[in-house]
């Protein structure tokens, strides 16, 4: 932001969104997202127990959970949060040692100034393989594409149902915004998941030195070969080591 605003006073006409602190954004959330949210609230016919909200940059929930503070104020309003984000609040909750999560579209490590953090009454700290095997288990045994972000908020939901004790009969809203398409090389991907210990990485090929540590591996004493070697030398090199 600060290298953005440095050469403004040199430039006549600009526009700066300023996504975090643009309150319009709010506004939007608050007037048109919520009409798409009333068409559910009354498909519930009007009554709505729960629900669960991420947050990016705070739009969506500051506007949605005003809106609905408004329209069924008994509605109980659910913050999901990765590990290593700072948008949960009390601050206590976003005490961890994880300082980076894979899970995109939600958390960050500043607080805008359009997230209001107290409309939740509660927030949940979610962290990356609770998040990634949730959301591929909505694309296997549902069927509904999404992102890692509505795992995330599934997870949420799921914590918050049991503490709340919400049983047979209780409505929950979750807002899943994001597509399967945009993580094909990421959380899909069983490769992508075992490099990051989210998913058991599998000795599919048997091979002997698996599951031993590098150290325990007794290798020859390598030969260094000098840059300027001609190449006739290096392959009579490897011929004497039995190459």
């Amino acid at each position: 932001m600060a290298l953005m605003e440095k050469p403004l006073p040199f430039i006549k006409k600009y526009l700066i969104p300023l996504l975090w602190t643009n309150f319009p954004i709010l506004l939007i959330h608050y007037r048109t997202t919520t009409r798409q949210r009333k068409k559910y609230y009354y498909q519930c016919d009007g009554k709505v127990d729960m629900i669960v909200i991420g947050c990016g940059t705070g739009g969506i929930l500051t506007g949605i959970g005003r809106k609905f503070k408004e329209l069924s104020p008994k509605t109980i309003i659910i913050g999901a949060d990765p590990y290593g984000s700072q948008f949960a609040a009390p601050p206590e909750l976003n005490k961890s040692d994880v300082g980076f999560f894979e899970v995109e579209g939600v958390g960050h490590m500043i607080v805008p100034t359009v997230c209001d953090q107290s409309l939740p009454e509660k927030w949940y700290k979610v962290d990356d393989y609770e998040t990634h095997t949730m959301s591929r288990r909505l694309i296997r045994e549902e069927g509904l594409l999404v992102g890692s972000s509505s795992g995330l908020l599934l997870v949420a939901a799921i914590k918050a149902i049991k503490d709340y004790k919400l049983g047979k009969g209780k409505r929950v809203v979750i807002l899943l915004c994001d597509g399967t398409k945009n993580y094909l090389t990421k959380f899909v991907c069983d490769q992508w998941m075992e490099q990051r210990n989210l998913l058991p990485c599998v000795n599919t090929r048997n091979h002997w030195w698996w599951d031993i540590n590098v150290t325990e591996l007794s290798f020859k004493p390598c030969r260094n070969i000098a840059k300027s070697t001609h190449p006739a030398q290096v392959l009579d090199a490897f011929k004497r080591a039995g190459c």
